[in-house]
């Protein structure tokens, strides 16, 4: 896929429980200007600068690490030329994510989760191997119960400022 478009689809249009896309930028810088929709979405750096507006507020996403983008907040993208991203779409309660915007460490397990989710399309979206593989995927989204150790997935945001304190 080039640039950032996602070959016309769209978002709210689908109720699969997640869907992902693997973009690559190539030339020029790539932006998508300010949207929302019902789904929730996990922005992942894979290589190369990527930064998404949310609330007037701009989150860096770096390599290893997401920006998670609860349902319904407007937002919007932009990537350097060689960047590579990966969009993680989830449908609303699928998985027990954040109810804000915040900055995610990917653990290496749930960064080829995504990109083995965004490998696969179409029909095979419904097969009953890409099920389990979505559903390992939220098991590893899932934030450790309290007092429990960090999970091996998605760790808790080491700062989930976005800049705005005084400190």
């Amino acid at each position: 896929m080039i640039g950032l478009g996602l070959d016309g689809y769209e978002p709210d249009s689908g109720h699969e429980s997640a869907i992902a896309f693997r973009i690559r930028v190539v030339e020029a810088e790539q932006f998508i200007p300010a949207h929302s929709h019902r789904k929730g979405q996990l922005i992942l750096a894979l290589h190369g600068a990527l930064t998404c507006e949310v609330e007037n507020a701009m989150w860096m996403v770096p390599p290893q690490y997401a920006v998670w983008v609860p349902g319904q907040l407007s937002h919007s993208n932009r990537a350097t030329p060689g960047a590579q991203v990966c969009f993680l779409f989830i449908e609303p309660g699928a998985a027990p994510m954040p109810d804000r915007c915040c900055t995610l460490k990917i653990s290496p397990l749930v960064r080829e989760l995504i990109l083995t989710l965004a490998e696969r399309g179409g029909e095979s979206l419904a097969a009953p191997a890409t099920a389990r593989l979505v559903q390992v995927l939220f098991d590893e989204l899932a934030p450790p119960a309290a007092g429990a150790p960090a999970a091996a997935g998605i760790k808790p945001p080491e700062n989930s400022s976005n800049g705005d304190d005084d400190g």
